[in-house]
């Protein structure tokens, strides 16, 4: 899969480049800034903004290259790898220059959030796609699939302080 690690590299890098940023803007603050419960509740924006960057691209990139990765091994097409792998790539790349920008919402940030979850559909539309071409998705599958999807969407709009008084 020589394509996908292209872009697992370039994600590499990118995760690299983000938590250097994190070093640059913290390097000169005191110690006691780097803890996250300190962290939380700092008014230093910068900090929480380069903290969130990179928050935010780990969350999606794993994923988003192991998917990258199993689809070039099912045979997909190198042209929807370079595509799917591109928009990946510069989505998470505006959503960090837009986050570092603007404490509040900006272009960048919302286009950058909007192309990876396109890219992230993409990659999964994909991987199904690659389990049914195999028939590898049986009925069991997806209704193991649409059971969790189920449960998330029950789970997910419960605050967090309410579910732990449950």
């Amino acid at each position: 899969p020589t394509t996908a690690c292209f872009y697992a590299g370039l994600c590499g890098a990118l995760q690299l480049a983000l938590w250097i940023r994190i070093m640059m803007v913290r390097a000169p603050l005191p110690a006691s800034t780097h803890e996250l419960g300190n962290l939380a509740a700092s008014s230093d924006n910068e900090n929480l903004r380069v903290t969130r960057a990179h928050g935010n691209y780990t969350e999606n990139a794993p994923i988003f290259v192991i998917m990258l990765v199993a689809a070039e091994l099912c045979g997909s097409p190198t042209v929807w790898i370079d595509a799917t792998g591109f928009v990946f790539f510069f989505a998470r790349l505006m959503h960090a220059k837009g986050l570092w920008a603007n404490q509040g919402s900006s272009l960048g940030r919302m286009a950058g959030a909007a192309c990876t979850m396109l890219s992230l559909a993409a990659a999964a539309m994909q991987c199904l796609r690659c389990a049914a071409v195999a028939e590898m998705l049986t009925v069991g599958r997806l209704a193991v699939l649409a059971g969790t999807i189920a449960v998330v969407l029950v789970i997910a709009p419960i605050p967090i302080d309410e579910k732990s008084k449950q």
